[in-house]
């Protein structure tokens, strides 16, 4: 009796904990990147549904570079929790396969997750030229882009 007294808040608090990790961005990553794992294993050879809609939320949860170092370290470690067996072509096809623009999902138990880094913005022209016989008209319009640079 004494032992199921003591096994019993063990038990509550592994129940707690477990309960709240899912409730993280990274649970909830982990979570949904596990519909993907044995695709990406090479186990399944049929992308599924859920699969893509999991590739969704995880891009979802990764706007910015500080997320997608987060979400990436998670999927890795999720990767390793499952076993460790990546199909590198799979897992790099992945997003693409299902329709998804993001390079957060990680294409092995090696992939580096610090790569993500914001990059300045910088100023860029795009012109257009145009020739009416004798006539040459060039428009150029400034933008100011934002975006990642890739270690």
């Amino acid at each position: 009796m004494a032992r199921l007294m003591l096994l019993v808040p063990i038990l509550a608090a592994a129940m707690l904990r477990a309960s709240s990790e899912t409730h993280t961005d990274c649970g909830i990553a982990r979570t949904a990147f596990g519909e993907c794992v044995p695709y990406v294993a090479g186990k399944d050879p049929s992308l599924s549904r859920q699969c893509c809609s999991a590739v969704r939320d995880i891009k979802e949860l990764t706007p910015t570079a500080k997320d997608r170092r987060a979400i990436c370290a998670c999927l890795v470690q999720e990767l390793k929790d499952a076993g460790g067996s990546v199909d590198s072509s799979k897992a790099s096809g992945l997003a693409g396969a299902c329709g998804v623009s993001t390079n957060v999902i990680p294409t092995g138990l090696g992939f580096r997750c610090s790569k993500y880094e914001p990059a300045s913005p910088f100023l860029s022209a795009a012109c257009y030229v145009v020739r009416i016989r004798s006539i040459t008209i060039i428009s150029c319009k400034q933008m100011i882009t934002f975006g990642y640079r890739i270690k």
